[in-house]
């Protein structure tokens, strides 16, 4: 456990470049979250939801998207949640199949 309270895993840099815009997650990180669920809608409907950043707050019950540079790699998101603003760029964004960002959160680098 006190490990963990010392973990000081890649930088965020790397998350972005050789975690996230590969499809990968930093195992050894403190910590991890997965969700999945089954929707009962064709893959191009949940994409056009899911892709819709800046509709996010009208699924996303407190969440606010304050700037939305395009919905890209590279692209820039700035946005609210649970009182924490959190910044976070794009890593891939693959129609109909991933979108996955980066951002540190209060302490912690995050994807």
């Amino acid at each position: 456990m006190i490990s963990k309270l010392f973990y000081r895993g890649p930088s965020l840099a790397d998350l972005h470049e050789n975690y996230a815009r590969r499809s990968r997650i930093d195992e050894a990180a403190p910590a991890a979250c997965s969700v999945s669920t089954v929707i009962g809608a064709p893959p191009d409907r949940v994409w056009a939801v899911l892709s819709d950043v800046a509709g996010w707050p009208g699924w996303y019950p407190g969440m606010q998207v304050l700037e939305l540079d395009g919905v890209r790699p590279g692209g820039r998101l700035r946005w609210r949640t649970g009182g924490v603003t959190i910044r976070s760029v794009f890593a891939v964004v693959e129609a109909g199949r991933e979108l996955t960002w980066t951002g540190p959160l209060p302490g912690h680098p995050a994807r």
